[in-house]
């Protein structure tokens, strides 16, 4: 009961933080909507808050732009798309997009060597 009025309230100040135009507001929203956390699953609503912070310029709400399109969350699939925000957000310095590129091949073909590499490029952000 009180991790679910938490959530609740958690969920509202995201909406309001989302409304002053915030990134992470925008992106933790986006998270509720995507997997239905105090809310109905919205898809298309997660895909318009991701994009809402990719505009802003975040590296993150970049990242989860280019996971929408991988994966088809609120939009069609669309590989070369996901590759070039990936991409992106890895140029911004976000770790899940610089370990992704070459991991799992999106875009492009899986080069385990180059994907060692960025893990080890992604590391130096844990610092």
């Amino acid at each position: 009961m009180v991790l679910e009025l938490k959530l609740i309230k958690a969920f509202e100040l995201y909406k309001k933080a989302a409304n002053l135009e915030c990134a992470i507001g925008m992106i933790n929203l986006g998270k509720c909507y995507e997997f239905g956390i105090v809310t109905s699953i919205d898809k298309q609503k997660a895909f318009e808050l991701y994009q809402k912070a990719a505009n802003l310029g975040d590296a993150y709400g970049t990242c989860c732009l280019g996971i929408c399109y991988e994966s088809g969350i609120g939009t069609s699939i669309n590989k070369q798309k996901a590759f070039e925000l990936i991409q992106k957000a890895a140029n911004l310095g976000n770790a899940i997009g610089v370990n992704s590129l070459d991991e799992n091949g999106i875009g492009t073909e899986i080069d385990e060597q180059k994907a060692f590499e960025l893990f080890q490029e992604a590391d130096k952000f844990r610092r």
